[in-house]
Formats: structure tokens, sequence, C-alpha cells
């Protein structure tokens, strides 16, 4: 299968959201992909908006906070939260 050969993947992308009265949003942001469970996706308009997934861990980073959840079954997943 040629998917399996694939090790990393960036791209930017935009997310069109239509809400109720025919408004239509849109964000754009970038995502990279590498193939040992590493993830990283940031919106950067109309505001900031961070996610990495590395493994084990999320990382979440907005204007206001930024929260680290592990997602190891043994941890039950513990988070961390730091507000700005």
């Amino acid at each position: 299968m040629e998917a399996q050969k694939v090790t990393s993947i960036k791209s930017d992308f935009v997310q069109e959201k239509n809400l109720s009265m025919c408004q239509k949003r849109s964000r754009p942001g970038k995502i990279w992909f590498k193939k040992d469970s590493r993830i990283r996706m940031e919106y950067t308009k109309p505001f900031t908006y961070l996610m990495i997934i590395n493994k084990d861990k999320v990382f979440v980073k907005t204007d206001r906070k930024q929260n680290t959840i592990s997602t190891n079954p043994t941890s039950f997943f513990s988070k961390s939260t730091r507000s700005r």
C-alpha cells in the first residue's frame, strides 16, 4: 500500500463552517504529520490556536491558556492546565 510509505505530510488548509443565517466562516491553518504519532495543527486567523500530539501527550495552546493532557492509559488522562 502506498499510504504506508508516507513518513510525513505538511499542508496549509482552510476550515469552512456554514452557520445559520447563511453565514460562512473560514479559518486558515497549517498541519504537519509525522509517522511516529506526531501531529501539529495550528489555526492562524481569526485567532491563534495550536494543538500538538506527540505520542501519548496532547498540548493545546490558545491566546488565554495552555493545557497538556496525557493519553497514556495508566495515567487516566491526567491534565495540567496553565492560564496566562
